[in-house]
Formats: C-alpha cells, structure tokens, sequence
C-alpha cells in the first residue's frame, strides 16, 4: 500500500469520535460524490463508522488501516483489494457476495457474521477473529497464518488453497466442511470439530490433533505424518492415500474407520 496514491477525503468535525447518524452520512456521501468520479482509492484510514451502511459504495484499493466499525452493514460494497489492516471490526454483518483481495491483517473481529460470504486472495494472518458467525462461507488462496480463532462456527464452509500454519484454534466448528490443498499446520487445535468434514490434500503433519473430533471425516491424500491422534474418536472416518508415517493412534478408536491404500510405516498402536 503507497499512502500517497490514496485521496483524501474532506475531514470531519472530530476524528476522534465515531461517526453515526448525519455525520456518517456526509463521509458516506463524500465517498459516493468521489465513486461518481470513479475514484475509490480514498484514505479512510483510522476512521470510526457506527452503525453505518455500507451499501453501493465503491472501495476498490481504499484504505481503512486502524478503522473502527461498529455494527456496520457492508451491503453489496466492493472491497476489492480494500486494505482493512490493524482495524477493530465488531457486529459488523457482510453479505452473500465474494470479495477478492482483501486485507485484514492483524485485525480484530468479533461477532461479525460472515455466513455465505466468499473471499479469494484475502490475507487474515495474525488477525483475531471470535464469536464469529461464518457457515457455510467459501476461502480460496487465502492466508489465516498466525491468526487466533476462537468460538466460531465455520460449518459447511469450503477452503481451498488456504493456509492455517501457525494458527491456534479454539471451540471452532468446521463441521461438514471441505478442505482443498491446505495447511493445517496449526499452532494448537482446542475443541475443534471436524466431523462430517471432507479434507483433500491437506497437510496437518506434526499437528497436535488430540482435541480435534474427526468423527464420519472423509481424509483423501492427505499428510499426518507425525501427527498426534491418540486417544481420538474415529469412528465412521475414511482415510484415503493418507500419509500416517510415525503418527500417533494410541488410544484411537479405530475400529470403526477405514482405511484404504496409507502409509502406516511407524505408526504408534497400542500394543496387544
């Protein structure tokens, strides 16, 4: 981001106070006099929106780095390639609709509701995200490295080509989702539920996977090699080409599970 290619736009009476009512309505209006112009590369940057709609407004490559919105309605806005880096997002609700080139990094997110949105190309590394509402949303090549996820519901929700290395995981719910070619080389798994879900050519070797419930999961070509699994509950899980070398399955109820064509070479089993 080049601060200096960002337009400004007209200052406000106090820009420390958040904005709400009439006064979010001038800004929002300055934004659309500017989107006539098709100009949307505006400097948004630390602004603080309450309670404001979103809705028409063009964003493409604005910046809201250190922005604070407050049960905000993103509406069918475009934010294509929007930078909303180090902002405080919390309630705020966004549509059905996909998003390409988003930025959230380092940001905050509580209780926003995500549920059916899509983002392509987006970058949540180091980002917070909690209480979040995100089913049956769609993630492709998108980066949640390092980020903190907890008490979220990501069911139903489709990765493909993302990753997760480094990130810790906490009462999460990906239950009955799909996983395409992505890392899952998390920091820490705590109650994550991956029952029904389905994961193709994922890579969790060396994860800690002893809080996770992989119950009725459908695993295709997959790398655990070295994970720990012991004591897991596997029952009606298919594992398909799975890479299990030196994992660990003590305690694992297995014998309800299949598996078809893995690499088991150094499996740890419970003896006898």
């Amino acid at each position: 981001m080049n601060d200096r290619n960002l337009i400004k736009l007209a200052p406000h009476a106090d820009a420390t106070e958040a904005l709400s009512g009439p006064a979010a309505e001038q800004v929002l209006q300055q934004i659309r006099d500017f989107n006539q112009q098709r100009v949307s590369n505006l400097d948004l940057q630390e602004w603080r929106l309450d309670g404001a709609t979103l809705s028409g407004l063009n964003l493409q490559r604005a910046s809201l780095r250190g922005a604070q919105l407050l049960n905000v309605e993103i509406g069918d806005a475009d934010l294509d390639g929007t930078w909303l880096d180090h902002a405080a997002l919390n309630g705020v609700r966004f549509q059905p609709r996909k998003h390409t080139g988003l930025s959230l990094q380092g940001s905050e997110l509580l209780a926003v509701h995500l549920d059916q949105a899509g983002f392509e190309g987006a970058n949540f590394q180091q980002t917070r995200i909690q209480d979040a509402s995100a089913r049956q949303g769609s993630y492709s090549v998108s980066n949640f490295a390092g980020s903190q996820i907890a008490a979220c519901d990501f069911s139903g929700a489709e990765f493909a080509t993302c990753s997760f290395s480094g990130a810790t995981l906490r009462d999460v719910r990906f239950d009955g989702a799909t996983f395409s070619r992505t890392n899952l080389q998390s920091k820490s798994f705590e109650n994550v539920s991956l029952q029904g879900a389905t994961l193709s050519e994922c890579d969790l070797s060396g994860a800690d996977l002893r809080s996770v419930q992989l119950r009725d999961a459908v695993v295709n070509c997959a790398n655990f090699k070295g994970a720990n699994l012991s004591g897991l509950d596997l029952t009606g899980a298919q594992f398909i080409d799975v890479n299990f070398q030196g994992a660990d399955l003590r305690g694992a109820q297995i014998a309800k599970a299949q598996f078809k064509g893995c690499d088991l070479n150094g499996v740890l089993l419970d003896r006898g």
